[in-house]
């Protein structure tokens, strides 16, 4: 999805793919022979992510591998936002940190990259924060206040500066300023400027 980065590619690997490059037996320019592949695989690729994130969400390779896919696959990626927006229709409380996925390491990581690409242009115009805040019940956001992960998640979707998102958060954390300033993690002190800010 993403070739020859060297994030994922090692590069002496990536300098052996180099010198094929000029192969005078490829008829098709490599940008569109990549494009095409790219739309060929789309679908089944958004398909894997839709039908496993509900258990699959804890392990790291797999929400870095969403992450990757969503960010360069094109096609209709608004029914993979809503499974992943569907693991945190819960609100978070301390008694289910360890299984909230806004806890987790890989699964905060998966969602905050994703709303983080919100302020890119997307392929099919559906925001990842947008599904959150439709599916998301109210004050299931408010939540998310209780831990630094949460307050980070929100700290990025006031970042999108999406109108609606805003508005979602702004309404969810109204009077929530003194609670906030009695936190101690970074997020919470972070969260309370932007609000302050806004």
């Amino acid at each position: 999805m993403n070739p020859r980065d060297p994030h994922y590619i090692h590069p002496d690997v990536i300098n052996i793919l180099k010198q094929g490059d000029n192969n005078e037996t490829s008829k098709k320019d490599p940008e569109i022979r990549h494009s095409e592949l790219k739309a060929l695989i789309a679908e089944p690729l958004l398909n894997f992510i839709k039908s496993n994130i509900q258990t699959l969400y804890t392990k790291n390779a797999f929400c870095h591998f969403t992450i990757v896919i969503l960010k360069h696959v094109g096609g209709n990626q608004e029914e993979a936002f809503q499974s992943i927006a569907d693991l945190v229709v819960e609100p978070y409380v301390v008694q289910n940190k360890d299984k909230h996925p806004i806890e987790h390491p890989g699964s905060h990581f998966m969602f905050k990259q994703l709303v983080i690409q919100d302020k890119e242009e997307s392929n099919d115009g559906v925001k990842f924060s947008e599904v959150l805040i439709q599916t998301v019940p109210k004050l299931v956001f408010k939540s998310w206040m209780d831990c630094n992960r949460g307050a980070f998640l929100l700290i990025s979707m006031l970042e999108t500066e999406l109108p609606s998102v805003v508005e979602r958060i702004k309404e969810e954390l109204t009077g929530c300023k003194t609670y906030l300033s009695q936190k101690e993690y970074v997020g919470a002190k972070i969260l309370l400027k932007k609000l302050k800010d806004l």
